[in-house]
């Protein structure tokens, strides 16, 4: 390599930590699926939608997967990115090495559905107090409106202070662009 080469990939290594991998990518495009193979069967499986956010998260606590051969669920650890054939525990690890006890914590399914729950609540009790006066039937409507628009408030900014989180931790906000 030239020097000049040489300067230019260290610049964008620079500021690939600077300003996260998101930055220097752009608009790449999010793949819909990856393929994993279960070291037991040696099947592949298609993992898609939610399923591939969960699995593709280095900061995801899901502890097992399905396999499609077997037909039922495995611990992740039995798994492997077909495409890599790295064990996606050793995925997960290599790309959230920067992450805090706080972040991971921040990120686990207990607070997730700890703060959502907590919102479901505040959010009936609020409808219950702003819909005192109110007839039984507003009640009946509004009540159970208000504590979902709560989660659904809350919810958003969860997953937005996510996407923050694995910006800092693994460079990207869409971990599904993660290899």
């Amino acid at each position: 390599m030239s020097p000049a080469s040489l300067d230019l990939s260290s610049k964008l290594n620079d500021w690939t930590r600077h300003f996260g991998a998101d930055f220097i990518m752009g608009d790449l495009p999010v793949p819909e699926s990856r393929i994993y193979v279960h070291e037991k069967c040696q099947a592949p499986t298609e993992v898609r939608e939610n399923s591939f956010d969960e699995m593709s998260n280095p900061l995801s606590d899901v502890p097992r997967t399905w396999c499609t051969a077997c037909n039922a669920f495995g611990p992740v650890s039995e798994f492997a990115w077909a495409d890599t054939g790295e064990k996606i525990t050793d995925y997960r690890a290599r790309h959230s090495a920067r992450a805090t006890a706080v972040e991971r914590f921040f990120c686990s399914r207990v607070v997730w559905f700890g703060v959502l729950g907590a919102a479901l609540v505040t959010g009936v009790v609020g409808g219950v107090f702003l819909f005192a006066t109110s007839g039984l039937l507003l009640k009946i409507i509004m009540v159970p409106f208000t504590g979902f628009m709560c989660v659904l408030l809350v919810g958003a900014a969860m997953i937005e202070s996510t996407k923050l989180v694995l910006w800092r931790v693994c460079g990207f906000k869409e971990t599904r662009l993660l290899k």
